[in-house]
């Protein structure tokens, strides 16, 4: 049984379809002393016509002599009805509200009846409620997407500007270099000039770098970033890797080692991704690392892969810091303490995709004053 007051719409009812239930779900009908019909308003229970007996579709009303006698003779005002189940002409079943009172609508009349369809009532009501949670539902939908497209935005401001910086300075450089070798006021000697030179062609190299990576961070956003499978020795490119760095390291005061379980592990995977992956691990663990510490640069043979890691006794990092890792661009409060490196900007972002674009994962463990070890595990489907 519906339990809903027919006379409380609530505030979520506008005007307008207030008036629509007035109308389609309200009936007030004056009777007489015989009980027929003297007067109606409203459509509900349109069957119920003037003249006719209102018991003949009322039928409550032949249980109800000694109310309907006290409001014929005012010892009683009103007298409200539970809830009635009633079958429409429709044969569906309907939840009706009913109230008796004395007096009529116009006229001589013993009583009024008004009735009231609760479960149209409560349908509308639960219409309204639903388009009004679908409308909160919309507007927080837009809200939403008014939110990222601002961030998207900020993020976008954020990105052309670092691209900027990034071009901005090797420019600058090259410039500067070329404008000093056009000076004919200036002097330079052999070993100036082939500086100036060797100046211009470093910053190239360096912007010619930044731009393939940048298409190559835009290529895996859009995940058309593509691997080119080969025969690649991970043994063999780590200790090329070790090799290219070594004397570099022992500049910075570092020691550098590799661990291999065997000296020969062979995946599938494109040879020049996988140097770019193991590279800028490498960059980045020599930035972070002080005098007197150490980088090791290994792989080992798991359960449900092949697992490549790079770990230092660097500066580490806090858990929040490390969430963040693979975003273009991100820069922390610590600084490098080998800022000479090279680095675009792009490293581990860049690295993270190309992980990705191989069916790996790719994770980071540290801890502030610990170090940091990355870890990229590839699938072993890659195994040769």
């Amino acid at each position: 049984m519906i339990e809903t007051d027919a006379t409380e719409l609530g505030p979520l009812v506008s005007k307008h379809l207030t008036r629509q239930l007035e109308q389609s779900t309200f009936a007030a009908f004056s009777i007489d002393g015989n009980g027929h019909v003297l007067s109606r308003e409203g459509f509900l229970f349109a069957e119920l016509e003037v003249g006719q007996n209102a018991s003949d579709v009322l039928f409550f009303l032949d249980g109800l002599d000694d109310v309907v006698e006290e409001l014929s003779s005012g010892s009683l005002d009103n007298f409200k009805l539970p809830t009635v189940r009633m079958i429409t002409p429709g044969c569906r079943e309907r939840d009706y509200a009913f109230e008796l009172a004395s007096g009529g609508l116009e006229g001589p009349a013993s009583f009024v009846i008004y009735a009231w369809d609760i479960t149209e009532i409560a349908t509308y009501q639960q219409d309204t409620v639903h388009r009004h949670n679908s409308a909160s539902l919309e507007n927080e939908r837009l809200e939403k997407e008014k939110a990222n497209a601002e961030e998207l935005a900020r993020s976008q401001s954020h990105f052309l500007a670092n691209i900027s910086h990034e071009l901005r300075t090797p420019l600058t450089l090259v410039l500067g270099n070329c404008d000093l070798l056009r000076d004919q006021t200036v002097y330079l000697d052999e070993n100036a000039r082939n500086s100036c030179l060797t100046d211009i062609r470093d910053n190239a190299e360096e912007l010619l770098g930044f731009v393939s990576d940048l298409l190559d961070y835009s290529s895996a956003e859009a995940d058309k970033l593509t691997i080119t499978d080969e025969t690649v020795d991970l043994g063999a490119e780590i200790e090329r890797l070790c090799s290219q760095f070594h004397r570099q390291a022992l500049g910075l005061g570092l020691s550098l080692n590799s661990e291999l379980p065997v000296a020969s592990l062979k995946i599938r995977g494109e040879r020049r991704r996988i140097r770019q992956i193991l590279t800028n691990l490498m960059t980045n663990a020599l930035k972070y690392t002080p005098k007197g510490g150490s980088v090791v640069i290994g792989a080992d043979i798991v359960s449900d892969g092949l697992v490549l890691f790079v770990k230092d006794t660097g500066q580490g990092m806090s858990s929040e810091e490390v969430s963040q890792i693979g975003q273009p661009f991100l820069k922390f409060e610590k600084q490098p303490l080998n800022n000479h490196l090279a680095s675009n900007g792009l490293g581990l972002a860049l690295t993270k995709k190309l992980v990705e674009a191989h069916g790996g994962r790719f994770t980071v463990a540290s801890n502030p004053g610990e170090g940091t070890k990355v870890t990229v595990l590839l699938p072993k489907e890659r195994e040769l």
